[in-house]
């Protein structure tokens, strides 16, 4: 074989290799945001549909480089019709509708452009003559059957056997950012949460749950998953989980359930957190649903154009959704199930509402924005938080956020309630994380794992309104929520987390360590963990967090009697010495050993786009 020819089919290969690797990775983006592509070879003709799209340009490039005598035109234009058939596919929902409109009109302008091209196709492939054997040709084949088959084992939750009639389904619903003293059933004020307060009536009530770190994705993480921050490598906003994890709604997929979710914040969004490979159905659409003003809202055409701007200027994407716009999506999905007809799945749906998380906007006639955010000045922030009226205004705009997104909670259990459904489901509502409005001189953020921040509430009502009243004592956590969900089920499947199913029946929680932490920013050596065992809380503080704490306390390490001081406003060991000494050398050891695990998992990196939005939405770490 000629030297130069030897050349070009290397090149040939390397071009091929990369082809293949950019194509699998972006259909396999497309293809896991919309995992009801539920069989092996439905994922696997999508595989080769862009595999073999990007082989073409691949020999089309060749031809160019070398100057051979041909016409490329055509092989450049074979991969719109594999294109358009994929995205025509993710433009439709497991019930055969059209979910997302500007999939489907890109699919359908691919499609046209490969069909009028393939009128070319044939003369231009012609003239590019690689082998005469096809055994090269089969062999990659073969390889990309098998690597779509294993993207798809992977990344899909498996639909399983319809479980039983008698299974209920499961209503989940994370209130994002919302402290637990702000609902009436853990002592907030009256009237601020109706319908969370009337859904505590009717449910079993955890009186001291923490959540496992102060942070949308990884706390999610967690209580889908039963994981720690740490154990899933999510420390912070903006690192994905591992499309391969084990979670809750993988599981009860292959127990036959229909899963949805349906999120409102940006760090939830598929491209940011890959949570949409764990569910059939992942709402994380905000364009297409928000009005441009009252009663408008953007055509297809729009739309599309609104997603062009956004990839060219990220600053103008939008980062969250509405709770009302949220609780439609999932009252429309709802609806469209048929999980009450006789024999039919149930369902376990997901819903996510992030109004409570800053800025806090106002709902009320009348009421205005805070000056707060509309300043990025420190001194001029610090002057408004010595405003006492600004300060009040913000908290009653947080409250305000709160009492709206409880009235949405209230509208979809009220649907579910019409529908005959409700008693036939078990129904968690929880939140993340909570939020400190000056506690500790930690003024609208959550960084720390102070009470206010991490104390989450949980409220679980079991169908038929079983065990309604019951109020169960003792620590908690988010990653029990996973094994506690299976066992109220009566399913059996392996979860790394503890079950508090248990503890409904005796009202009592035994005594445990439980540990959170904070973000662990290793550039300038921020980070805080604790351990507590529902009565003595330990914190460990580095030098960077002391500069948001006023108090200024001098040891390293702080030491809380929860049960008289809530507020952890006196530190035992500054005081001279801490009670019960074992209890506390226990709770100094399990905080060593979780300190090192945290540590070791190293700092994590964002893409620039990513950590641009989080920035935008107040992560400043």
């Amino acid at each position: 074989m000629p030297r130069a020819m030897n050349f070009r089919l290397r090149f040939l290969f390397i071009a091929l290799i990369c082809g293949w690797c950019g194509a699998a990775l972006e259909i396999g983006e497309v293809a896991a945001a919309r995992p009801w592509i539920g069989s092996c070879f439905a994922r696997a003709a999508i595989e080769i549909a862009a595999l073999w799209s990007a082989a073409t340009l691949a020999l089309a490039l060749v031809a160019l480089l070398f100057r051979r005598r041909s016409s490329p035109e055509g092989a450049f234009l074979i991969a719109p019709l594999a294109w358009g058939v994929a995205w025509l596919l993710a433009a439709i929902d497991a019930r055969g509708r059209i979910e997302t409109a500007e999939l489907l009109l890109i699919g359908a302008c691919l499609l046209l452009v490969g069909l009028a091209a393939g009128a070319r196709l044939a003369p231009a492939l012609a003239r590019v003559r690689l082998s005469s054997s096809p055994w090269p040709w089969l062999v990659v084949l073969v390889a990309a059957l098998g690597a779509a088959g294993w993207r798809w084992r992977a990344t899909t939750p498996r639909r399983g056997a319809a479980a039983a009639r008698a299974t209920p389904s499961v209503l989940w619903i994370s209130l994002d950012t919302v402290r637990a003293d702000r609902v009436g059933a853990f002592g907030g004020a009256a009237g601020l949460t109706p319908s969370l307060d009337a859904l505590a009536r009717e449910a079993v009530v955890f009186a001291d749950v923490t959540a496992p770190m102060p942070l949308t994705a990884p706390s999610h993480t967690a209580m889908l998953t039963g994981l720690m921050p740490h154990e899933s490598r999510v420390e912070r906003n903006g690192v994905p989980l591992p499309r391969s994890t084990q979670s809750l709604p993988r599981l009860l997929a292959e127990a036959g359930y229909d899963t949805a979710a349906f999120v409102s914040g940006f760090p939830l969004l598929e491209r940011t957190s890959h949570l949409a490979c764990h569910f059939h159905h992942y709402d994380d659409e905000f364009d297409p649903h928000a009005p441009l003003s009252e009663g408008a809202r953007l055509t297809p055409f729009g739309v599309l154009a609104m997603k062009a701007l956004h990839r060219v200027t990220p600053w103008t994407e939008p980062l969250e959704r509405e709770a009302d716009r949220t609780v439609d999506r999932a009252i429309e999905w709802l609806d469209g199930t048929t999980s009450d007809a006789a024999g039919a799945r149930p369902f376990f749906a997901f819903c996510h509402l992030y109004d409570a998380h800053g800025e806090y906007l106002p709902h009320r006639p009348g009421e205005t924005r805070s000056r707060f955010w509309s300043t990025d000045s420190a001194r001029e922030r610090l002057a408004l938080l010595e405003d006492e009226g600004e300060r009040r205004h913000v908290a009653e705009l947080y409250d305000g956020e709160v009492r709206f997104v409880d009235a949405q909670v209230g509208r979809l259990l009220d649907r579910l309630r019409a529908r005959g459904g409700l008693d036939r489901t078990l129904v968690v509502v929880t939140a993340d994380h909570g939020e400190s409005l000056g506690e500790h001189d930690l003024w609208y953020e959550h960084i720390s794992p102070y009470h206010v921040e991490t104390h989450v509430p949980l409220i679980v009502r079991l169908p038929g309104a079983e065990k309604a009243g019951t109020r169960v004592l003792g620590p908690a956590q988010l990653t029990d929520l996973p094994a506690t969900v299976r066992d109220l089920l009566g399913l059996s499947f392996d979860l790394p987390s503890a079950s508090l199913a248990g503890s409904i029946e005796s009202g009592r929680i035994p005594r445990r360590v439980i540990c959170c932490q904070s973000l662990f920013d290793f550039d300038d050596g921020w980070h805080s963990v604790s351990a507590r065992d529902g009565r003595f809380k330990l914190m460990r503080v580095s030098a960077a967090f002391e500069r948001f704490d006023s108090r200024r306390l001098p040891s390293a390490e702080r030491l809380f009697d929860l049960d008289s001081d809530p507020g952890e406003l006196h530190d035992l060991l500054a005081a001279g010495g801490a009670p019960e000494e074992a209890r506390v050398d226990e709770l100094c050891a399990r905080l060593d050993e979780y300190e090192k695990a945290c540590v070791a998992i190293g700092p994590q990196s964002l893409d620039p786009e990513v950590a641009a939005n989080l920035r935008r939405l107040g992560y400043g770490h």
